[in-house]
């Protein structure tokens, strides 16, 4: 009777204990997902100060994928180029010259960004290092670190989320690792801002990472230059027109809506023409890098 008493016992002890670890444990998950979502939601007011902490999934887009995601039927016209075949004279010749746009396959697949540019290995990484996900309404930049920005991709239904887009990886120390994962191609290694002064050279690199419905508005890249983007994981969408004189806002917005649109897939890279307008909106969690094609 002793040892079924104090065996009794010794039971109900380990189950109480476990109890109170499990709701250690859901308190220290609870912890972390409200100190996420507070530092998510700084610098969501900063970036985007006029909406709403709701405002941010008024339209309920995540519900919606037909919205943004990629249609099977989409009247894809870019040509492809075959890295390992075309050389870099014929390229210049077909596309650069003449401003054509062009996706290039096949010139990622040695690179170490394949496999280090996951989630898990960016956490690993960089998880106490901030990235640029916007700017405020001064211009000054407004970063997060990766280790909360990874947990927000699990958490968020964001019309259109945050992403970061960092253009200074490679003067922080800690981040500058990245310059090593991937190379500049080919067709683009004669790079005249190489000539430019460090402290007069315009940003001339970004590491972009972010989740699904992120992507920008309408735009040109800095100083109408070009740009090469390297998809590494995911999948992008992006639209692109003609800006040409005398078309003002909706007429562009008509144009880009109206011209060619594709999706990219790794390992492609997508050259953009002089002068060209165009939005890119992220199919799933994608990250790829871009720099201009030429000063």
């Amino acid at each position: 009777l002793t040892r079924t008493v104090r065996s009794f016992d010794t039971m109900a002890r380990e189950e109480a204990a476990a109890t109170a670890a499990a709701e250690s444990s859901g308190n220290d998950q609870d912890k972390r997902r409200r100190l996420v979502l507070s530092r998510v939601g700084e610098a969501k007011a900063k970036a985007r100060p006029e909406l709403t902490p709701e405002g941010w999934s008024r339209h309920s887009y995540a519900r919606q994928p037909h919205v943004w995601n990629c249609p099977s039927d989409i009247n894809d016209t870019i040509p492809r180029v075959d890295y390992d075949t075309c050389s870099e004279a014929e390229f210049v010749e077909r596309y650069e010259r003449p401003s054509v746009p062009a996706l290039i396959q096949g010139g990622t697949k040695h690179w170490p960004a394949q496999r280090r540019w996951t989630r898990e290995c960016l956490h690993e990484r960089f998880a106490d290092e901030k990235f640029k996900c916007g700017e405020d309404d001064d211009g000054y930049p407004v970063k997060i670190k990766m280790k909360y920005f990874v947990q927000y991709l699990d958490l968020q239904y964001d019309d259109s989320p945050l992403y970061m887009f960092d253009a200074n990886f490679g003067e922080n120390p800690k981040k500058k690792s990245l310059l090593d994962d991937y190379e500049v191609p080919k067709y683009f290694a004669d790079d005249l801002f190489r000539y430019a002064d460090d402290s007069r050279r315009p940003p001339y690199r970004w590491f972009v990472f972010g989740p699904k419905r992120s992507g920008t508005g309408i735009h040109i890249d800095p100083l109408a230059t070009s740009a090469w983007n390297a998809l590494v994981v995911g999948r992008k969408r992006q639209k692109h027109g003609d800006l040409t004189a005398g078309n003002n806002g909706s007429t562009c917005f008509k144009m880009t809506y109206c011209a060619q649109t594709h999706t990219l897939k790794p390992p492609f890279r997508c050259i953009l023409r002089n002068q060209c307008a165009h939005l890119k909106i992220l199919c799933t969690e994608s990250n790829f890098a871009q720099r201009p094609m030429r000063g």
